[in-house]
């Protein structure tokens, strides 16, 4: 396929690959209604290949470099305001691989919860998808981590929305006065077991296990080596977030004694695999600060919030042109509410550079923040930032002269506290 046919309009997608993928601005998407959805232009069908032969053939930069750019540019185009073909449609175009549509259908139900409404069905669809990738992980048999690599970015990204879809499902289960009879019954009959807390709890328990991570860390540290330079199979940085994820779950369910448990295996004092991914550092560090807080220990909540508004603020520049730039900026808007609660109670802990930050940030508000050892501290608190709390209860129908549904939180469900 000669080069002339093509114009690269894409930003960022390298040029020495026209002769395998290109974007023809003059042809647009031709979906839109529900027959053409399942018809793909030749743009989309040449990218949808050239992404599986770089799956296929482990190439990580290649991968690193479509999802990290090609794949937002082309949602932009294309699909900003509708859904990515479905799994079947480019099934065909891929020999219907029983490892890359999992992969595919990951990125199609992230770009439903990012930029559309999912429905009732997608979100048992999203979590049907995750444990059948997750099943490919864990089956001894396959060696999936010899067939494919991928990308830190995704791997972090992967198990980041697991945890945040598990959120968000609970927050939509909890909404039962605007649900029709009809929603309500999907919920009660149809999603058994979807989004369970002890399913996803059993799922990163199995990751990390499966993984043998903690006793590589273990080795590593009794052997005085740090493991930010050390290469990792995909397994492993799996079995790692997954730790993370651990992190943050118990720090949904309020059990924040157990989250700061997960970090154990993990020297946080070293950066090792956490900055290998912006994300993943930030989280870890909101988390940890955000259970040592809940735990009433404030000097260790305001050094590890502290720690990571610093490094968004160093490092946030270096991301201007990335997709995930907005991504860093409302996780800054969101930390600076967590670090200001414990310098309520330990004002004299707070450190020069994060109150500087805030000082900034709480200029919009007109709002006095003293200087660091003022006995008066005072530290403006934004209406939106305390944790929410919902429950992780099932759906029940209870008997009444009208017949309603109605909600019921079961004997044993456990509150889930939204940092």
């Amino acid at each position: 396929m000669a080069d002339s046919e093509f114009h690269m309009d894409v930003p960022n997608f390298r040029p020495h690959h026209t002769s395998e993928f290109a974007l023809d601005a003059e042809d647009d998407y031709a979906g839109g209604g529900d027959e053409q959805e399942y018809q793909l232009n030749e743009q989309i069908q040449n990218f949808i290949r050239y992404f599986y032969n770089h799956v296929r053939q482990q190439n990580v930069y290649e991968i690193q470099e479509i999802y990290e750019t090609t794949w937002h540019k082309l949602t932009d185009r294309y699909f900003k305001n509708q859904r990515w073909p479905p799994a079947e449609a480019i099934s065909p175009l891929v020999e219907g691989d029983e490892v890359f549509l999992p992969l595919y259908n990951e990125l199609y139900y992230r770009h439903l919860y990012a930029k559309l409404k999912p429905t009732e069905q997608d979100r048992k669809d999203s979590w049907n998808n995750y444990m059948a990738l997750f099943a490919l992980v864990l089956d001894p048999a396959l060696e999936l981590e010899e067939r494919i690599s991928l990308p830190s970015s995704w791997l972090w990204d992967m198990m980041d929305e697991f945890v945040y879809q598990y959120q968000s499902f609970a927050h939509y289960r909890c909404k039962l006065k605007v649900k029709t009879d009809e929603e309500l019954a999907f919920l009660s009959n149809e999603c058994e077991g979807v989004w369970e807390t002890n399913a996803v709890l059993k799922t990163l328990h199995d990751l990390t296990k499966y993984s043998n991570i903690v006793a590589h860390l273990d080795k590593l540290d009794a052997s005085g080596k740090s493991a930010q330079h050390e290469e990792l199979d995909m397994l492993k940085m799996l079995g790692y977030y997954s730790v993370i994820c651990l992190l943050r779950v118990h720090n949904l369910l309020g059990d924040y004694r157990l989250a700061l448990k997960q970090l154990d295996p993990i020297d946080i004092s070293r950066r090792g695999l956490l900055g290998r991914v912006m994300a993943c550092h930030i989280t870890t560090y909101y988390y940890m600060g955000f259970a040592y807080m809940m735990s009433r220990r404030y000097m260790d909540a305001i050094k590890a919030l502290s720690n990571i508004l610093l490094y968004i603020n160093r490092t946030k520049q270096y991301h201007t042109r990335s997709a995930a730039y907005d991504i860093i900026v409302k996780k800054n808007e969101r930390h600076q509410g967590p670090v200001q609660h414990p310098l309520v109670y330990q004002p004299h802990q707070a450190v020069p550079h994060a109150l500087c930050c805030i000082r900034h940030h709480c200029q919009e508000e007109r709002a006095d923040v003293c200087p660091v050892g003022h006995a008066g501290l005072s530290v403006p608190i934004r209406a939106g930032r305390e944790p929410s709390v919902s429950a992780t209860g099932k759906v029940r129908r209870e008997g009444g002269q009208d017949g309603s549904w109605r909600g019921r939180h079961l004997r044993g469900a456990l509150p889930v506290c939204m940092p």
